[in-house]
C-alpha cells in the first residue's frame, strides 16, 4: 500500500492562518523562520507546504516553544495545534481530483451479478453445443465411413454453423437484457411521478368539491337576502 507523501501536500495560506504565524518570525529557530519566511508576512503566496506547518506545531509543543510563546500574552500553545492550523484550510487546492463516483445500489449491483451469471451460463451453453454437434458430425462420418478429411470438414462446418446461430442468438439475448434493463429503471422511477399526479388529482377534487359546497350554500343563502331587501 503506497503511504501518503507529507512533503508534497501543500494547505491554503487564508487570512487567519496569515494573522497567526506573523508573530512567530521572531520566535521561530532560524531555519524555522528562514522556511516561514517566503509565506509570512507579505502572504504572497497562495499555499504554504503542509510541512511547514507540521514543524510549527511540533515546535510548540516542546519546552522552548512554550516558553517563548508564554512570553507574548496573546499566544498560546493550543492555538497552533494541527487541528488549529488546518482548520478553515483546503488540502492542496493547486491539485484537480477527481469526481466522486459513488457506489452501485445493492439492487443494481444484484441485478448485475445476476446478468453476468446468466451470461457466462449462455457462453458455456453455446461452447457445448459447438463442440457437441462437431462430434456428433465426427462420429456420425465415422459410423458412415468416411474419409477422414471429409468428416474433418464436415465436422468443422457443422460446428461454425452453429457458432454464428449461438453468437447471433446471444447478440440478441444481449440487446433484450438491455433494453428490459432501461425498462426497469424507467419503471422505478415512475411511481413517485403516479403519486404526485394522484395527488394533485386528489386536491384538484377536493377543491371542486368545497367549490360546489359553497355555491351551493351562498344559492340557499340568497333566498333569505331577497327578503330583507324587499322588507326594507
Amino acid at each position: 500500500m503506497d503511504t501518503l507523501d507529507i512533503s508534497k501536500l501543500n494547505v491554503s495560506l487564508e487570512s487567519h492562518l496569515v494573522e497567526k504565524l506573523k508573530p512567530l518570525s521572531d520566535l521561530l529557530p532560524p531555519a524555522l523562520a528562514e522556511e516561514l519566511k517566503p509565506y509570512v508576512p507579505d502572504a504572497t503566496k497562495d499555499v504554504i507546504p503542509y510541512s511547514t506547518l507540521l514543524a510549527i506545531s511540533q515546535w510548540s509543543r516542546t519546552t522552548e516553544g512554550k516558553k517563548k510563546l508564554s512570553k507574548r500574552t496573546p499566544l498560546d500553545s493550543s492555538d497552533y495545534m494541527m487541528v488549529s492550523l488546518l482548520a478553515g484550510t483546503t488540502t492542496s487546492p493547486e491539485r484537480n481530483y477527481g469526481s466522486y463516483v459513488p457506489p452501485p445500489e445493492p439492487e443494481e449491483l444484484a441485478a448485475r451479478q445476476k446478468r453476468e451469471r446468466q451470461e457466462i451460463t449462455a457462453i458455456l451453453n453455446g461452447l457445448l453445443s459447438i463442440f457437441g454437434v462437431g462430434f456428433a458430425t465426427w462420429w456420425a462420418g465415422d459410423k458412415l465411413h468416411w474419409k477422414n478429411h471429409w468428416r474433418v470438414l464436415l465436422a468443422l462446418a457443422s460446428a461454425l454453423i452453429v457458432a454464428v446461430a449461438e453468437s447471433g442468438l446471444f447478440i440478441i439475448w444481449r440487446s433484450r437484457q438491455s433494453s428490459s434493463g432501461t425498462r426497469i429503471k424507467s419503471r422505478s422511477k415512475a411511481p413517485g411521478a403516479r403519486h404526485k399526479k394522484d395527488d394533485n388529482d386528489g386536491n384538484e377534487v377536493g377543491d371542486s368539491k368545497i367549490d360546489s359546497i359553497v355555491h351551493s350554500s351562498e344559492q340557499m343563502k340568497s333566498p333569505t337576502s331577497n327578503l330583507r331587501q324587499r322588507r326594507l
